[in-house]
This record gives structure tokens, sequence and C-alpha cells, in this order.
């Protein structure tokens, strides 16, 4: 009696839709099983990705900004009627707070870094004999700036830590 070879392909591939989305175009390729009865499979993923930019964080340190107020009652002054309304709604304040963050809040540690250079060139002009009453005046705003960028940059940092 002859044996006879049966195809078949009972081995496959599954994947979710969270994959589907997240991840590139792949190919499923069924390679030779060789001494098993089972094929191994070859899943051929696309080499490059879409870069989507990096998301949006939002930092408690936006809520001291001036313009925060006034963004945030600018967008619900019109009627929210329903829920696309709401979902617009939030998608141009993300938009602005975005742009508000990058004006505002980027290079923190550099500010950090210019004004204690600034402080400590101050300081040093200060301990000539010829200081200017003025001086006095410029170095408390400098350490008042300070204080104030320090403070924004170690709150970045704590939510940073906890994300």
């Amino acid at each position: 009696m002859d044996k006879q070879h049966v195809f078949s392909r009972i081995d496959g591939a599954i994947v979710n839709a969270h994959w589907m989305m997240n991840m590139p175009p792949l190919q499923v390729c069924v390679m030779d099983p060789q001494f098993s009865d089972h094929s191994p499979l070859c899943i051929a993923v696309k080499a490059g990705m879409e870069y989507k930019g990096r998301p949006f964080k939002f930092f408690n340190c936006l809520t001291e900004h001036p313009e925060f107020e006034q963004i945030i009652s600018r967008r619900w002054e019109n009627e929210n009627r329903n829920m696309k309304d709401i979902w617009c709604n939030l998608k141009q304040i993300k938009e602005e707070m975005k742009s508000l963050n990058k004006r505002a809040f980027s290079n923190t540690t550099k500010k950090v870094q210019k004004l204690r250079e600034n402080l400590a060139n101050i300081q040093a002009q200060m301990r000539t004999t010829n200081t200017a009453a003025d001086m006095f005046d410029v170095e408390r705003n400098t350490k008042h700036q300070l204080e104030k960028w320090s403070n924004i940059e170690e709150s970045i940092y704590k939510q940073r830590s906890r994300i």
C-alpha cells in the first residue's frame, strides 16, 4: 500500500485589533515543515513604521500660565449640544495646550542653567567695590525667576517620573 501525502493548512497566525492598529503592515509566510507535522510561520513585518509624533502629556505647570484660563474659557463658551461638539472642543484645546507648552515651557533645563549663570555673573559683579544700587534689584529679580523656573522644572520631572 502506497502512503498518500495529504496537503492541508491548519496552521495560521492570529492577531487582534490592537496589533492591526499599532503595527505596520505584515505578511505571514508558511515555511516548509521539514521533520514536523506543523509548518512554521514567519511573520514579515514592513521595515519602517509611520511616525505619529509624540503623545501629548498635560503638565500641571500649564495651569499656572496666564493664557490657560483664556484658552479653556474660549473653547467652552460655545454650546456643546452633543458628544461630537465636546470631542471637537477637546481636540482644539489639546492642540492649543501643545502649542502653549512648546512656547512657554520647552527647554526648562536650559532656562534654569542660563538663569544660574546669570545669577553667578551678577553676584560676581556685586563683589566689586563699585556695586550699583540697581544691581540688588537685578539680583532679586534673577533669584525670583530662577526659583520660578526651578519649581516648574521640578514639577515636570516629578510628573514624568510617575508616568
